[in-house]
């Protein structure tokens, strides 16, 4: 792993934690009997930038796959699936805990559409910073 890729990611997790408030911290153990605990393969900044890459650009699990090949380190898209999994939850409800809150003032937009000649009305909500509600 080059050491502009390895500053890259831990600038993003840097970042991560600025925002949020509390530092990235992960269990990576691997729960199972007391006298066989082992860690990851990866270190903890790698698996949180895969996460990170996943849920912040939607992409795919094989696109994750190629952009870390990108870099030199061979991951399956399955191994990103699996971390996603056990990690992401708690990453994602970290990130939106950090999302800012919406204002008091807000107004609803309306438009009418035609979908297969039925006139239907759609509704959305916009704080007055125009973030969706």
């Amino acid at each position: 792993m080059d050491a502009l890729y390895e500053r890259e990611v831990q600038s993003n997790v840097e970042r991560t934690a600025q925002v949020e408030g509390e530092p990235l911290s992960m269990d990576m153990r691997v729960q199972g009997s007391d006298s066989s605990r082992c860690l990851h393969r990866f270190p903890p900044p790698v698996i949180q930038h895969a996460i990170w890459l996943y849920l912040r650009f939607t992409l795919s699990y094989r696109d994750v796959e190629e952009l870390l090949a990108e870099r030199g380190l061979e991951v399956s898209y399955e191994t990103v699936r699996r971390w996603v999994l056990k990690f992401g939850p708690g990453f994602a409800r970290r990130l939106r805990r950090s999302r800012p809150r919406p204002s008091d003032r807000w107004h609803l937009d309306e438009m009418v559409v035609r979908i297969a000649g039925t006139r239907m009305y759609l509704w959305r909500a916009v704080d007055h910073e125009g973030e969706v509600l």
